[in-house]
């Protein structure tokens, strides 16, 4: 099956970010596959259809990082672009309380290999990509 686009507007994917913050320090997970900056990033990723924000962010938290959140409140709303999927990322990033902290990667060969509690003003010295230092700075 063949398939085209109408338009070369970029598509949007509607996406929820966890930023898990634990005695001062927020769940950074680390994935190679970040093509800019540093490959820090939070938990979290597309929405399914008809799936509510709080529904994703416990989902993508529990797959990714194996522990369970409490959804606090929303910090951060963003547009990030990724040219070479055609994609815009359409983000918000919630403040996100642990319930369970042992962090048992998803599948380190697929994705995240590796993760750290790091310190929100540590976090906030790192070059991360602009939704994410947005988002951090907000808290």
């Amino acid at each position: 099956m063949n398939y085209y686009r109408i338009s070369m507007e970029a598509i949007r994917q509607l996406v929820v970010k966890a930023l898990i913050i634990n005695d001062g320090k927020i769940l950074l997970l680390w994935d190679p596959n970040i093509r800019t900056r540093d490959k820090w990033e939070t938990p979290g990723g597309r929405k399914k259809e008809n799936e509510s924000d709080d529904s994703a962010l416990v989902r993508e938290a529990k797959e990714e990082a194996g522990i369970d959140i409490s959804v606090e409140r929303l910090v951060d709303s963003w547009e990030f672009p990724l040219p070479w999927k055609n994609w815009t990322l359409v983000g918000k990033s919630y403040l996100c309380t642990p319930i369970t902290k042992d962090v048992k990667l998803e599948d380190p060969e697929k994705q995240h290999t590796k993760y750290e509690w790091m310190p929100i003003e540590k976090a906030k010295e790192l070059d991360l990509v602009s939704w994410l230092k947005g988002s951090i700075n907000a808290l």
